[in-house]
């Protein structure tokens, strides 16, 4: 009896630490962590994103397997500000859509995919005046750009942007005419 609940008592310890589930991550002010299947096997990656905006005007995305194990990591070049997971193949394997700010605070977008346990940038965009993403139906990106009058732009005012429109074709994402 004493050993059946010895053997209970060690299997709980064992899971409760983490030897069974993988390295765990603290979050803080400065770091973010995200659990999600990139590559559609069955096992979330890690998603780490280290804000150090404030050191060195950068933020650090690193992917890591289900065991902490470094897959790939790639720097941007601002404050992160969040991380959407897409579908755009139609195979339930996600992307990374990355969003954030620049030291000139224009909005940036990065999409980053991961299939061979690599991971490769899909698109990148930047503007002064904002991006706008839908996901649903068609994927689609919105850039605004300074209205013809020159004036001011804002994302949440359309009549002073002027938009490029770019829509995921299925390999790649096309700039509507």
């Amino acid at each position: 009896m004493k050993i059946k609940s010895l053997v209970k008592i060690f299997i709980t310890v064992f899971l409760l630490s983490g030897c069974a589930t993988g390295p765990k991550f603290k979050e803080d002010e400065h770091t973010k962590i995200f659990r999600q299947d990139l590559d559609n096997n069955g096992a979330q990656e890690i998603i780490k994103v280290e804000d150090k905006f404030d050191k060195d005007s950068n933020s650090v995305i690193t992917v890591m397997k289900r065991d902490g194990t470094e897959i790939g990591h790639f720097i941007i070049p601002g404050r992160f500000v969040n991380v959407e997971f897409i579908d755009l193949y139609d195979n339930e394997s996600n992307q990374m859509a990355i969003h954030y700010s620049s030291k000139d605070n224009s909005a940036n977008l990065e999409i980053y995919s991961l299939k061979n346990n690599k991971l490769s940038k899909l698109f990148n965009f930047s503007s002064s005046c904002g991006i706008d993403t839908n996901w649903e139906g068609i994927c689609r990106i919105r850039v605004c750009k300074p209205g013809i009058s020159g004036t001011g732009c804002s994302p949440e005012n359309n009549n002073a942007c002027d938009w490029d429109v770019w829509s995921w074709s299925g390999e790649k994402f096309i700039k509507e005419m």
